[in-house]
């Protein structure tokens, strides 16, 4: 986080340099005639103006750094030494999603509560690149704090999300499931714990161990193939100790615990990390518990998978999807004041742009008329001619033509008829003699159906909202897509194309269809007090 702190600080010389009352009324002003000390207790009321001198009494701010300077009695020179009257965090660079609390000590020295003057001055850039953080917070007793973004700073929120596009309504099969079930047993391996006393390492492996690690026994067994819910496990606690590499597979420690599986703890001593069958292992030894890391298996396992099989049907409908609506804009800065009697000044001379909203996924195109289809279906039909003469009769059904017969147990020499095995049969015409015990017809019968036309076309996605990860590219939504052709007896269908998506909104703008922008500043207890069209893009909000 980039970020520099300067206060203003008085009496740094130390304690060998006296200290006059006419020095401390230089520092901290307060009559030139009539210097009182109790001009320079510490200032601990709540509701201090440090713009209106008229109402400021004791002239010492309260502040961590001045926690030394009585508010009541007992006051003395030297406790003003190494005290500030002002407080100012300077932001540059680049910051990601920076929050404040009333808490703050890494940054604020848990001044933020106290009514030492604070500023904080954006002179880079903070920014959110996700819609639903904020890019600058501050939440809590914020107590005489002002916020002013420079002319080249700048707090920008992230934009709306582009909607989905919208998908036509397809034809599907109603399929058929064929199950097969197969059987995979999944054995073990064991790793043993090593130790070396040199360096106070443990380390875990079914290899063998580094040069210098003595085998404290088996520590558990693990899959030596990935089971379902398993996860690799490896040992290595960075640069520097030796490295398990993939050893097999486990459980992971997180969750609830499988049946029939061994816990496996991690315990921490601050400088190396030790696997164990036990929670409290090494106590004694400075060793705590860290974490659950994996779950061993007591025993090998044999998993039933089975496998479906899908046998095209009739074909059904799947309905379509409407398109999304674009997502909502980032907010850029949040203040959440509980201090009723200290209003936050807000100051913009640069930009607190909220995101703009995503735009709205295009409509899919209308599918294209149905079709109707002719098709044919041939099937092979036996009939028995035992006792007739001749070619025999057709094997085939009503309402069906039948394309060829061919005979069927044809004796090597027809009894009185002195043609050999079908000699002079046509199977095409179906004329002739061929003295059979039956035939085999080929049938062949005509259908008509109907089915759908081309899919209509996938809708164009949405523009995205302009914000931080969005600035420059095109709010333009995306390109409907062409619909899909279905063929049949000649005919073709085809589908129309989908709609475009909507166009994303610009900084802290909602698009005319899509997601709400965000807000440039949404507040409690503050207020903007400088800012133009150009340094604030989006609304100002009251919580």
């Amino acid at each position: 986080m980039a970020v520099n702190i300067t206060k203003t600080e008085h009496f740094t010389s130390g304690a060998g340099n006296p200290i006059s009352f006419s020095q401390i009324r230089t520092e901290f002003g307060g009559s030139a005639t009539n210097i009182k000390a109790s001009t320079y207790l510490r200032n601990d009321d709540s509701e201090v103006d440090w713009d209106d001198e008229s109402t400021i009494t004791s002239r010492i701010p309260d502040a961590t750094e001045n926690a030394d300077v009585e508010s009541v009695s007992n006051w003395t020179v030297d406790s003003l030494r190494d005290t500030i009257t002002s407080y100012l965090v300077t932001q540059s660079g680049s910051d990601e999603e920076l929050s404040y609390s009333d808490s703050n000590t890494d940054t604020w020295n848990n001044n933020l509560s106290k009514n030492v003057p604070k500023t904080f001055d954006v002179t880079g850039t903070v920014y959110a690149d996700d819609a639903s953080k904020d890019a600058l917070s501050f939440i809590g007793n914020l107590y005489n704090l002002e916020i002013e973004v420079d002319e080249n700073g700048e707090i920008l929120g992230q934009g709306g999300e582009s909607g989905i596009p919208g998908e036509a309504a397809s034809s599907v099969r109603q399929d058929t499931v064929e199950v097969t079930t197969t059987s995979t047993t999944y054995k073990r391996v064991q790793i043993r714990r090593y130790y070396n006393p040199t360096t106070g390492d443990h380390f875990v492996t079914t290899g063998s161990p580094p040069a210098g690690y003595n085998d404290e026994g088996g520590l558990c067994r693990i899959f030596t193939s990935q089971a379902p819910g398993t996860i690799s496990i490896r040992d290595y606690n960075g640069p520097g100790f030796p490295d398990s590499g993939s050893m097999g597979y486990a459980y992971p420690g997180y969750g609830s615990q499988p049946a029939n599986t061994t816990p496996i703890y991690a315990l921490d001593n601050g400088s190396e990390t030790l696997w164990s069958l036990s929670n409290n292992e090494g106590s004694s030894s400075g060793y705590t518990y860290l974490r659950t890391e994996f779950y061993a298996p007591k025993q090998d396992l044999t998993v039933t998978t089975e496998t479906t099989t899908i046998v095209p049907g009739e074909l059904e409908y799947s309905p379509s999807t409407e398109p999304g609506d674009g997502g909502n804009g980032g907010d850029a800065l949040y203040v959440n004041n509980i201090n009723t009697k200290s209003n936050v000044e807000i100051r913009s001379y640069g930009k607190i742009w909220a995101g703009g909203g995503g735009g709205s996924g295009g409509t899919a195109g209308n599918a294209g008329s149905d079709l109707t289809c002719s098709g044919s279906n041939e099937v092979t039909r036996n009939v028995s001619h035992v006792g007739q003469t001749g070619s025999g009769n057709s094997a085939c059904r009503s309402g069906e033509t039948e394309v060829s017969r061919n005979p069927n147990g044809v004796r090597n020499r027809c009894r009185g008829g002195g043609t050999r095995r079908g000699s002079g049969w046509n199977s095409t015409n179906k004329t002739g003699y061929h003295c059979g015990n039956g035939s085999t017809s080929v049938c062949k019968s005509n259908f008509t159906y109907t089915t759908t036309g081309g899919v209509g076309g996938t809708g164009g996605a949405g523009g995205s909202g302009r914000g931080y990860s969005y600035q420059n590219e095109s709010l333009e939504g995306g390109s409907g897509n062409p619909g899909t052709s279905n063929s049949c007896s000649g005919s073709t269908s085809t589908g129309n194309p989908g709609g475009d998506g909507k166009p994303g909104g610009e900084w802290g703008q909602s698009p005319a269809s899509g997601g709400v922008a965000g807000r440039a500043v949404l507040k409690k207890n503050a207020k903007v007090t400088y800012y133009t069209d150009d340094t604030l893009k989006g609304l100002i909000q009251d919580i």
